[in-house]
């Protein structure tokens, strides 16, 4: 069967760890703002001795022209997962949706249609319920911030990945792979403000790479790992969040303050 390689790069930090003036500091994720562009990446960098920490600085949010606000998720392009360098899952029926209650962050449920796996293979998703949260930090200097995502599954649940050979394999449950995503935490978006139909809506734009996936069936030659073992995941996609009031008409949705 073709199989299409990549290399995913090392598994991100799991957390934004604080300033600290007299030691090291390595986990910063920033967003930069060039002409409403917003860059969310992961720094790795290191600061020694007094004065190294930066001032106190205004706090970055999402935000609504009303709350409470709808926020819905549409995909552009493709919405690729990569496992352990063997397999590549594609999901044109990707969208997600939540609530922005108030400025700040926002969780977001997704659902994943029209998978397939190296262009060929059927591919089942099943969310089992988790979520991803989506919140910025503080504003560091003129259209700086910084920030984290995550994702979160109770129960110790995860999303789970049924690949299929077939058509026929499909309709009758027979996968010969099964991947879980547990939670955990993840780096590296981009955002932008953007308009839609005259309403500002945000582009958000996900580079996630190095993170654990756990082979719930199957085996290395065809999975990468036996079962209970992991592999490193990846994921790239775009989506455009846009918002509703209480009364189902558009509002915007930005990147502020």
């Amino acid at each position: 069967m073709p199989a299409r390689r990549f290399s995913p790069t090392a598994a991100s930090p799991s957390a934004i760890a604080p300033l600290d003036p007299s030691g090291s500091y390595t986990q910063i994720i920033l967003i930069k703002k060039s002409r409403n562009l917003i860059l969310v990446a992961l720094a790795l960098a290191a600061f020694a001795g007094p004065g190294s920490a930066p001032a106190q600085a205004e706090q970055a949010a999402f935000t609504a022209g009303a709350y409470p606000a709808t926020v819905t998720g549409t995909q552009v392009g493709e919405n690729v997962f990569g496992f352990g360098g063997l397999w590549e899952v594609t999901c044109p029926g990707a969208s997600s949706t939540g609530t922005l209650l108030s400025k700040g962050g926002i969780q977001m449920t997704a659902s994943y249609g029209e998978c397939v796996a190296n262009e060929s293979f059927p591919v089942t998703v099943r969310t089992n319920g988790c979520v991803y949260a989506w919140k910025l930090e503080t504003l560091e200097g003129p259209g700086t911030a910084a920030g984290w995502t995550s994702g979160s599954c109770g129960g110790g649940k995860m999303v789970e990945f049924d690949l299929y050979e077939g058509s026929a394999a499909h309709k009758f449950g027979f996968a010969f792979c099964t991947y879980g995503i547990p939670a955990q935490i993840e780096t590296s978006i981009q955002t932008h403000n953007a308009e839609s139909g005259g309403v500002e809506d945000v582009q958000l734009t996900l580079n996630l790479t190095g993170f654990n996936v756990k082979v719930l069936k199957g085996s290395s030659l065809l999975c990468g790992a036996e079962a209970g073992q992991t592999v490193s995941g990846s994921y790239t996609g775009t989506q455009t969040l846009s918002a509703t009031d209480e009364e189902g008409k558009a509002t915007s949705f930005m990147v502020g303050s």
